[in-house]
């Protein structure tokens, strides 16, 4: 139960999140513990319109409140942004009309905190757009289909690229902070033209369709694992049932899978995009494309990284042991090659899990790497990996962006992964069967 009224107000008028400018939280969290209730109210709404982007505020001002009244506001602010946060989009609101393209990406930086790098933009490219309330990446996937450009999200620390490119898709869905694409179709026949009954010939065969997906989320949403797809309905234009092993399309030619999506896989990457598939079955050929495909799936979403082990002085702990949690780390030798500082580490797990045969593959991310003055290094590859059966051997390269020669490892740390899952409801639609 709600114990505001200002979150209740906010929540029920189906209030779209923002992102306030950083330097006004400081100020509105003081406001949580002034003696006009107004004023409270007033900076309890700011705060939790500023959506996600204030969480990291809250946090490390809540251990600090000593005001009953204040610290009970930021517990309920924070319960419900930390719910929202990487299930909910970031939204751009935003009316333009004949403006430069360069602005507007700027616009959408400032509305919701993410960053771009534009290395390219069509020279005096003026757009019309009225957003209300959209999607992060519904509007930068409009934006760039306009300009005939491209966005991906590559960066380590969530930097959105924008970049010239001939490549567009016209088969998208979003769902909360995520795109997912259809980017390929294939299908396949078997016929059995041997040992047929002679009393009972078989039918002719259906098609198997095989639908390949892109999954990417926006900057706040990285993927650390994604779970089997569940096709909920799918149709024809002839209104046929296209789920397998459903022989009954249903009312309106709509037929319901029964279940929930597959297992999620324990996390072995973590990246901003990832791909899966789901089959579906063509029982006619006279059927041309997917009217319409419900899939359901669920994602595991990196919610935060926390330090397990950390190494304070790299240059100066080899041959030394560390007892983290779940690892045991053992430095080894620290040097350079090329532009890049090199770190060898022997990592062990103090329980093997039989079952998880890919936690090597997700080492090196787990990784992270800074310099004397506190900066974060760019991880960049591997020179050799030698596994064991609860064991692993890494040498990594660190480099550290527009510098002229290799930095220096000052502090290193093994981290681990706190994940939340998250389940992701999509449809696809005219989708071209081959």
């Amino acid at each position: 139960m709600l114990r505001h009224r200002w979150l209740s107000t906010l929540l029920a008028a189906g209030w779209v999140a923002g992102v306030a400018p950083a330097a006004d939280f400081a100020a509105l969290i003081t406001q949580l513990a002034a003696d006009d209730y107004q004023a409270r109210e007033r900076a309890g709404a700011a705060l939790f319109k500023a959506g996600d982007a204030a969480i990291p505020e809250l946090k490390a001002a809540l251990p600090k409140a000593t005001d009953p009244e204040a610290r009970r506001r930021l517990e309920v602010i924070l319960e419900r942004l930390e719910s929202a946060r990487l299930g909910e989009p970031r939204r751009v609101t935003l009316k333009v009309e004949r403006k430069p393209a360069k602005e507007v990406f700027a616009e959408i930086a400032k509305q919701t905190g993410y960053k771009f790098r534009v290395d390219a933009t069509p020279d005096n490219a003026l757009v019309t757009f009225d957003w209300r309330g959209t999607p992060f990446l519904q509007a930068v996937d409009q934006l760039c289909d306009a300009l005939q450009l491209n966005a991906a999200v590559e960066d380590p620390d969530g930097t959105v690229q924008i970049f010239d490119g001939d490549q567009h898709n016209p088969h998208a869905a979003y769902a909360g902070p995520f795109r997912v694409v259809a980017t390929n179709v294939n299908s396949n026949r078997n016929l059995q033209i041997g040992g047929l009954s002679r009393k009972n010939p078989l039918a002719r065969q259906p098609d198997y369709v095989n639908v390949n997906f892109a999954i990417s989320g926006e900057p706040k949403a990285c993927l650390c694992a994604v779970g089997n797809p569940l096709v909920v309905r799918a149709t024809d234009e002839l209104k046929n049932s296209l789920v397998a092993g459903d022989p009954d399309p249903g009312p309106n030619g709509l037929a319901l899978a029964e279940g929930v999506p597959g297992d999620l896989p324990l996390p072995t990457f973590r990246s901003f995009a990832s791909s899966a598939s789901f089959a579906l079955v063509r029982v006619t050929r006279q059927a041309e494309f997917v009217a319409e495909c419900r899939v359901k799936l669920t994602v595991a979403v990196l919610s935060e990284s926390r330090a397990e082990i950390v190494v304070t002085d790299v240059a100066k702990s080899q041959g030394k042991k560390f007892n983290g949690r779940v690892h045991l780390l053992e430095v080894g030798a620290s040097g350079a090659q090329n532009n890049a500082a090199t770190v060898t580490v022997t990592v062990q797990r103090k329980q093997p899990d039989p079952n998880d045969y890919n936690w090597i593959n997700a080492l090196p991310q787990r990784f992270e790497a800074y310099d004397a003055e506190g900066r974060a290094l760019r991880f960049n590859g591997l020179t050799e990996q030698n596994n064991g059966p609860n064991s692993a051997t890494l040498t990594m390269m660190f480099v550290k962006p527009g510098a002229q020669k290799p930095p220096k490892v000052a502090r290193l740390q093994l981290v681990e992964w706190l994940v939340q899952h998250k389940p992701i409801d999509f449809t696809l639609k005219d989708l071209p069967l081959p």
